[in-house]
């Protein structure tokens, strides 16, 4: 009897800390990044869960997962100038996260509407980049996931509670184009171009950006390679993702830089390479940047190459 009773006690002790853990963020990274729509609706109303819906306002007014804000998108880039899409300094961001209540034991979801998987991804890499990527995870499905498993939305806007979380500069997440060209020829770092194929090979290029081909040196992940096809926008499994990056060469143990033309499909590539485990570091200024200066190196395409 006694024995029994210690062994009902030591498994309801490892079930209330892992739970603990869990809603800590305290748990390993690998396992924390991805969420199902399983875990989230077990856990809503919990208060250590902050969720954000990323998405269009009038979609969120309609419906939007039970205690959902709507993320405030527009505020996590600096607005246009030379360069688009960059990341504003952590000053200006914890002013823009403090009205959500946020704090060190908080379990930060994010959630996607549509095809916005690249801006959530964006928005992880934003959390990450002022120290609380450890606590935030993304929802695999998003909102298209939900609504197809036929869980309860809702319209009522949640109230907010001001925390005056201080947030860091988490200095290992982002590369300035300084530190990109000091490694180009470091083999344990691979940069890894997000954009479509017709980007990477120079056959095309976005109108903002000056030049055609793509840094030399990089590799080339698509970014909407790394989501499944015909099924609510899910991630593809964790073996098809290794396999991904493995047949574009990466080496477990390699350090990612991932970019695109302006940085936001690239935060798809920063996201997966962190869940695959890889050392991952996000170039801001993406391609849009190392296109201005005539002195970094660029592999054009054949057709321009005279």
């Amino acid at each position: 009897m006694k024995k029994n009773i210690l062994y009902i006690f030591i498994v309801t002790f490892v079930f209330v800390c892992s739970k603990d853990s869990l809603l800590s963020g305290e748990v390993p990274l690998y396992s924390t990044m991805l969420l199902t729509t399983e875990w989230l609706n077990e856990h809503l109303g919990d208060p250590s869960v902050i969720i954000f819906h990323v998405g269009k306002k009038d979609e969120y007014d309609e419906k939007h997962i039970p205690g959902a804000h709507l993320f405030p998108t527009m505020d996590i880039f600096q607005p246009p100038g030379e360069l688009n899409h960059e990341i504003p300094p952590v000053e200006k961001l914890e002013k823009v996260f403090r009205p959500f209540g946020i704090s060190k034991e908080s379990v930060i979801i994010l959630y996607y509407s549509e095809d916005w998987v690249t801006v959530a991804a964006r928005a992880y890499l934003t959390l990450d980049h002022i120290g609380l990527g450890d606590q935030t995870s993304i929802l695999d499905g998003g909102l298209a996931q939900w609504i197809n498993e036929e869980r309860i939305t809702t319209n009522e806007i949640p109230e907010t509670s001001e925390n005056k979380l201080k947030l860091q500069n988490n200095k290992d997440v982002l590369a300035d184009v300084n530190w990109v060209k000091e490694n180009l020829m470091n083999r344990d770092i691979v940069l890894v171009d997000g954009r479509p194929e017709e980007f990477y090979d120079g056959s095309e290029k976005e109108e903002r950006i000056e030049k055609y081909g793509h840094i030399e040196g990089a590799v080339n992940i698509p970014f909407m390679e790394i989501m499944q096809e015909g099924s609510a926008y899910k991630f593809r499994s964790k073996e098809e993702l290794q396999k991904l990056f493995a047949d574009a060469g990466i080496m477990q143990g390699s350090t990612v830089i991932a970019y695109c033309n302006t940085g936001v499909w690239a935060s798809l590539v920063y996201f997966t390479a962190k869940y695959l485990g890889y050392n991952t570091r996000f170039y801001d200024g993406s391609f849009e940047q190392w296109a201005k200066d005539d002195s970094l190196p660029i592999t054009k395409p054949v057709s321009l190459k005279n």
